[in-house]
């Protein structure tokens, strides 16, 4: 049996982030420090079952809870940017 797992978006953080690679590491808390207002915005859960996928801006802050299934939780990213774009 196949347990949904819930993705949180943070909406808008996306016009609060700034390019910057800035390593939060573990300390996923830490993103909120960096960007206080992020911290003032209700995040929105999305439930996701295997197969699912999103496309949103990859500034947008999102993340999902600790895998507790017995199972390993696998995920993908594809970043798609302009030619001539440098990273």
């Amino acid at each position: 049996m196949h347990i949904p797992t819930d993705v949180s978006f943070v909406p808008g953080s996306h016009r609060l982030a700034v390019y910057d690679n800035i390593d939060i590491g573990k300390d996923l808390a830490g993103l909120f420090k960096i960007y206080p207002g992020m911290a003032e915005i209700d995040p929105v859960a999305v439930p996701m079952s295997a197969g699912d996928f999103t496309f949103h801006n990859g500034l947008t802050a999102h993340g999902a809870g600790a895998n507790m299934t017995p199972r390993r939780r696998i995920a993908m990213t594809a970043a798609f940017m302009p030619d001539g774009s440098n990273f």
